[in-house]
C-alpha cells in the first residue's frame, strides 16, 4: 500500500509483513531521485503489540482527511479495515478496528481485501471507504468491491479484464476512481494495468468497466505492481505513483514509478 502527501514530497507505505515505511521524497529535474529521512516501524494492534504474522497481511492504505497522519489499512487474510492516527510524527499509533467484512470463509486464500481508498468530498458517498478484493470473483467472473461506512457494507462489481487481479485503488482530483491491476505468468512475465472509472458510477449494485489508461508488460520497467498513490505536482499535473512488491524474491524488484496523467478530464459521460 502507498500514499503520498498532498504536494508529493512525503511518502507513507505499508509492507504486507506488517510494517510502516515513512520517508521524504527527493526530486531532481521534476523526476524521482531518492528517499531520505526514512523510518520503519511495526504496525501495532489495539493493544500496542505488533500484529502477529497471520494477521499482518496489510495490503491497502488510504488517507483520511487528506492526511498521512490519519490513515486506514485493509488486511487481506482477516478481511478487516483498521484506522490509525499518528501524533508528533511517530509511527506508534494503535489500530482502531473500523469493520470486518462478513462471510470471510467465502474469500479465496490470499485473494482478499487488497485495496482501499476514502471517497472524496465531491462523491455521493463522500467519506465512505471503497475497498476491493484482489480476486474474489462472482458467478460471472467479475471482481468484488464494497462501499464501507461503519457496519454498513454495500457491494458492487468491477468487470474483470483478461487475467488481471486488482492490487490498489485511489481517486483523482476530478472525482474519478483509478485502480491498479497486475498479472503474472511464467511465459508473459509481469504486466500492469491502470483503469479509470467515472466517480458517480461507483455505487451499490453497480457493475463498472472503466477505461484503460495504461497497459504494459515485462518489456517495460514494470514488476509486481501493488501500490498506487495520486497527488498534484507544483505544475498542477496529476501524478500517479506506483510501487512494486518484490515478495522477498531474488527475481523481483522494488520499483517506484511516476506518471503524469495526460488528460485530467473525467471519463463520466454527459
Amino acid at each position: 500500500g502507498l500514499e503520498l502527501s498532498k504536494d508529493g514530497n512525503k511518502l507513507l507505505a505499508i509492507s504486507d509483513r506488517g510494517y510502516w515505511l515513512k520517508a521524504d521524497i527527493v526530486y531532481k529535474d521534476k523526476k524521482l531521485f531518492s528517499l531520505i529521512n526514512s523510518q520503519i516501524a511495526p504496525i501495532l494492534n489495539a493493544k500496542g503489540k505488533k500484529f502477529v504474522h497471520w494477521k499482518a497481511d496489510s495490503e491497502g492504505l488510504a488517507k483520511r482527511n487528506d492526511s498521512l497522519d490519519d490513515v486506514v489499512i485493509s488486511v487481506e487474510r482477516d478481511q478487516a479495515i483498521y484506522r490509525f492516527k499518528f501524533k508528533n510524527g511517530k509511527l506508534n499509533a494503535r489500530a482502531k478496528e473500523l469493520t470486518v467484512l462478513a462471510n470471510q470463509e467465502d474469500f479465496p486464500t490470499n485473494r482478499g481485501l487488497e485495496g482501499v481508498t476514502s471517497l472524496p468530498a465531491n462523491h455521493n458517498y463522500r467519506g465512505w471507504l471503497l475497498t476491493i478484493a484482489e480476486k474474489k470473483l462472482d458467478e460471472n467472473g467479475n471482481h468484488s468491491a464494497w462501499l464501507v461506512n461503519g457496519d454498513k457494507n454495500l457491494s458492487l462489481k468491477i468487470k474483470r479484464v483478461d487475467d488481471f487481479s486488482i492490487t490498489d485503488v485511489n481517486y483523482l482530483p476530478n472525482g474519478d476512481i483509478v485502480i491498479l491491476e497486475r498479472a503474472l505468468s511464467i511465459l508473459r512475465g509481469p504486466q500492469v494495468q491502470i483503469r479509470q472509472f467515472c466517480g458517480r458510477d461507483i455505487k451499490p449494485g453497480a457493475l463498472v468497466t472503466g477505461e484503460v489508461l495504461l497497459n504494459r508488460n515485462w518489456v517495460y520497467a514494470v514488476d509486481n505492481m501493488e501500490g498506487l498513490a495520486v497527488h498534484k505536482s507544483a505544475d498542477d499535473e496529476t501524478i500517479l505513483t506506483l510501487v512494486s512488491d518484490n515478495n522477498f524474491h531474488f527475481m523481483q524488484r522494488n520499483l517506484m514509478l511516476q506518471f503524469a496523467l495526460a488528460n485530467d478530464k473525467s471519463v463520466c459521460k454527459g
